[in-house]
C-alpha cells in the first residue's frame, strides 16, 4: 500500500507542476527545470531519436517541444516508486 501511495504522491506533483507551467508547450531543454533535474536535456534527446520519449514532438526553429500534457502522461507512465 505505501508504494500505491507514493506513486500517487509522485502523480500528484508532476500534475502540480504542469498545472503552475506556464505554457501549454514545453522545450526539451526546459524538461530539467521542469523535472526538478531528474532528466536531462540529452537524456530526452536520446529516447526521442529511439522513438522512447514524449508523444507528439515537435520543432520550434531548432528547439524540440512537446506538449506539456504529453510529457505529463510519459513522466507518470514511466514512474518507478
Amino acid at each position: 500500500m505505501a508504494t500505491q501511495n507514493g506513486k500517487e504522491a509522485a502523480i500528484d506533483c508532476i500534475r502540480q507542476a504542469a498545472a503552475k507551467y506556464p505554457s501549454t508547450i514545453i522545450c526539451r531543454d526546459e524538461v530539467p527545470s521542469f523535472t526538478g533535474g531528474a532528466l536531462s536535456a540529452g537524456y530526452l534527446a536520446n529516447l526521442d531519436s529511439k522513438g522512447e520519449g514524449p508523444a507528439n514532438p515537435f520543432k520550434f526553429g531548432r528547439r524540440q517541444c512537446y506538449p506539456v500534457d504529453s510529457l505529463v502522461n510519459w513522466l507518470i507512465s514511466r514512474l518507478e516508486v
